[in-house]
């Protein structure tokens, strides 16, 4: 999806960071919050 708009997302926040990197940003985020919600979840039955 940012790699559709990356001309916007770029001028969006003032030439910081362009959609591609952004992206890149998100796979990278995404693995930590699974394993942040894995680690906080509770559990209903017993293992």
């Amino acid at each position: 999806m940012e790699a559709l708009a990356d001309m916007k997302i770029y001028r969006a926040n003032k030439y910081t960071m362009s959609g591609h990197s952004l992206a890149h940003l998100c796979s990278a985020i995404a693995p930590v919050l699974v394993t942040v919600m894995l680690l906080h979840r509770s559990s209903k039955f017993q293992r």
